[in-house]
């Protein structure tokens, strides 16, 4: 997987904002790749009304969050 490398090889594990976009990629990906391999799986997310593009890291979301407190 391509974003296992740039999370493994961050300088400050604990520091999240750099690699924060990275591990929301890394997930989307990983979500979409058992959709596609796993009827199973991905009758689950539809059942639950699963959007892949929800998934965001903390940032991200923090952001998301301030803009509909903002009503943009």
């Amino acid at each position: 997987m391509k974003y296992r490398r740039k999370l493994f090889l961050s300088k400050n594990i604990y520091d999240l904002r750099p690699t924060d976009g990275t591990f929301a990629s890394a997930m989307r990906d990983n979500v979409a790749f058992h959709a596609r391999s796993c009827p199973e799986y991905r009758d689950i997310l539809e059942n639950f009304g699963f959007d892949i593009n929800s998934v965001c890291g903390p940032a991200l979301s923090r952001y998301r969050t301030a803009l509909k407190w903002l009503g943009k």
